[in-house]
């Protein structure tokens, strides 16, 4: 009796920490930061008495940077990757909420804060496409029409692998067997090869 199964049992990969709706609700809640720091700049109240009175009106910007970076760096460590199809999901995301930065930041009259959060944003964009370009392409491809798909813009988990390092995907049951048998068979013919040349290597 085998102890050991014939077709080794593989573990799953870690689950990616990408989501739409994660990102969403990140989003939200830049949003409400933006507007509470443009509310605080421009809206006449106590508060905005006290925050444009320096050096608070200084750390308050200063905790607006940190918030700014902490925001783009969310975005690029949670880069889907290419199975899950949600490339340009994740750049639009990302590009709305530069966008979003940018226009509100405008409002508060600050021209270095302005160019500098911008340019944060800029950098985190250009970064992001970069790294997702062939999935981006292949997403929209795949979506206007599956035919014009071109060997260039397939990303990379999707490119074919070499044959007999994968079953097909699209294989009935019936094939799937005979495909694992003759690998089965391989294997067993590869010890076999070994056993024998041990034998004649040791004279047995």
């Amino acid at each position: 009796m085998l102890s050991n199964p014939l077709i080794p049992i593989t573990t799953s990969p870690p689950l990616s920490k990408f989501s739409v709706s994660g990102l969403m609700f990140l989003s939200f809640h830049h949003l409400l930061l933006l507007s509470f720091y443009v509310s605080m700049e421009l809206v006449p109240n106590p508060l905005h008495d006290m925050f444009m009175k320096d050096p608070n009106h200084t750390v308050l910007l200063s905790i607006l940077c940190c918030f700014e970076a902490f925001f783009g760096f969310t975005f690029l460590t949670t880069m889907p990757v290419s199975e899950e199809n949600y490339a340009v999901e994740h750049i639009c995301l990302l590009f709305a909420n530069g966008a979003l930065a940018g226009q509100m930041i405008y409002l508060i009259d600050h021209p270095v804060l302005f160019w500098g959060i911008l340019c944060g944003w800029s950098l985190a964009f250009i970064i992001d496409f970069c790294y997702l370009a062939k999935d981006i392409w292949y997403q929209i491809c795949s979506k206007i029409s599956p035919c014009c798909i071109s060997s260039c813009c397939i990303p990379r988990s999707k490119k074919k692998k070499p044959e007999g390092e994968a079953l097909n995907d699209n294989a009935t049951e019936e094939e799937i067997v005979l495909g694992l048998l003759d690998r089965i068979n391989q294997e067993y013919d590869k010890v076999q090869k070994t056993a024998q040349d041990i034998k004649d290597y040791f004279g047995v």
